[in-house]
């Protein structure tokens, strides 16, 4: 049956309710916190202490709050950023049941992925389109529709992805759009299973972004999502780069253009 005759018996609203979160202002309404409607959402904490350093003269951030293992960091009415969101489909997604219970709506998420192409090397910047769920969660936020045509892949939000694309190419950000392989075993890509995501579209792969996809069309939200390539799964090996400046930069630089443009 599809998740949506059915209401869970553990929501996230139930959840916040019985731990009571402390430093965060309440809506009087629903007793749950109330967070500003946007959030852009980054898997590393030490992402958000770069952005602050450079971007103190411009934006004004909030003492970070502390909220169910992530720090948030608001900028402005509106926005705040979401640091330490965890890695793989499961973490992400319980994050953004949460965030969405206490008044978020709208959610772009920045990461890194690993290239399945030789031509998309480290650092390059990639709007993500769409992804191919290999994951364990997305399943459980299947619409009946998407449910009954044995559906595996999710969409960005259109309008919100749009918004995105006009930000990179304001701030002179070279991107490309494309898919996404979203898996939970990253031990367990093996040549064969880069060669069939390949085949069905996939130039990179990550640990969330179909998951991310599949909540958003439940629940109506607008979710978007960026990656930089930080690794490459080509020509039968594993090639790291995540320490280097050609990837970390680009991820500052997106991470900043995003901030400016929703302060």
């Amino acid at each position: 049956m599809s998740p949506e005759g059915e209401r869970p018996l553990l929501t996230a609203e139930a959840l916040l309710r019985y731990l009571k979160p402390k430093q965060l202002p309440l809506n009087p309404e629903s007793g749950l916190p109330q967070l500003p409607p946007k959030a852009l959402l980054s898997f590393s904490p030490s992402l958000v202490k770069q952005i602050k350093g450079q971007l103190k003269e411009q934006l004004s951030f909030a003492e970070p709050l502390p909220f169910l293992g992530v720090q948030l960091h608001q900028i402005s009415p509106e926005w705040m950023v979401v640091s330490g969101l965890g890695l793989g489909a499961p973490a992400a997604v319980a994050r953004l049941e949460e965030l969405r219970s206490c008044g978020v709506k709208e959610f772009i998420f920045l990461g890194s992925a690993g290239s399945l192409k030789k031509d998309l090397g480290p650092g390059q910047v990639l709007v993500c389109t769409k992804a191919i769920a290999d994951e364990g969660t997305s399943q459980h936020y299947l619409l009946e529709q998407q449910e009954q045509q044995g559906q595996q892949h999710y969409s960005a939000h259109g309008e919100l992805g749009h918004w995105l694309e006009q930000v990179l190419l304001k701030n002179s950000i070279d991107f490309v759009q494309g898919v996404s392989w979203t898996t939970d075993a990253p031990y367990r890509e093996t040549q064969s299973k880069v060669d069939d995501f390949v085949k069905r579209g996939a130039c990179v792969v990550d640990m969330e972004a179909s998951a991310l996809f599949a909540v958003g069309a439940f629940y109506g939200l607008k979710v978007a999502g960026v990656f930089v390539v930080s690794d490459q799964l080509t020509e039968g090996q594993w090639r790291p780069h995540f320490r280097e400046a050609r990837v970390k930069d680009p991820l500052i630089k997106v991470a900043r253009a995003i901030l400016e443009a929703g302060a």
